[in-house]
């Protein structure tokens, strides 16, 4: 059920955690549409309270039905939207709202035949969960350009833009055993 242009009641809609060259998009059902709000979920997804991540109308490509634990997948259609509130009842919506998003531009080099080097996503702004978002946009990508279990090594050079306060340059590096390293590493977890 998806009008495409609005959200509707029993519509699916999408939270685009991670959009672009690398996806990862949380997926439910709209509870009730009032005028430019609505609620969804019936659950909370983070559980962050007041919140501002994207929103948009979604759509179900295939339903894995299971007595135990059913599955859907699900891709977003178009942006509409912000997540405004997290609840314990449900999500809280407004169709005009913006969220903030993070654009984030990678590129790999030294991978011999490597289908894609340069990557392009944006990731959601939450206070607690952008820097999850990042090191998984980043493993995503690092896994599918160096698909190989190899050993790799790795020199990492970022540049952060603060609005205001100019550019910061990090540099890191590191060697993993047997494949690239998984979000743990970037994130300095192990």
């Amino acid at each position: 059920k998806c009008s495409g242009e609005h959200f509707v009641d029993g519509g699916t809609i999408a939270i685009p955690l991670i959009r672009g060259d690398v996806n990862a998009t949380s997926i439910g059902t709209v509870t009730r549409v009032e005028g430019d709000r609505l609620v969804a979920f019936g659950h909370p997804m983070l559980n962050a309270g007041v919140s501002a991540l994207p929103t948009a109308v979604g759509r179900i490509a295939w339903i894995l039905a299971s007595q135990e634990f059913s599955q859907k997948v699900g891709f977003a259609v178009r942006p509409l939207g912000a997540l405004i509130n997290d609840r314990q009842a449900s999500i809280v919506v407004s169709e005009s709202a913006k969220a903030p998003v993070i654009p984030v531009a990678l590129h790999v080099e030294g991978v011999p035949g490597a289908p894609k080097h340069d990557w392009s996503f944006e990731i959601a702004h939450e206070h607690f969960m952008t820097p999850s978002f990042l090191a998984m946009g980043l493993g995503e990508a690092l896994q599918a350009t160096g698909a190989e279990r190899q050993d790799v090594s790795w020199n990492a050079h970022s540049t952060v833009r603060v609005r205001g306060y100019g550019d910061i340059h990090i540099e890191d590096f590191g060697v993993s055993i047997g494949g690239t390293p998984d979000a743990k590493q970037f994130m300095g977890l192990q």
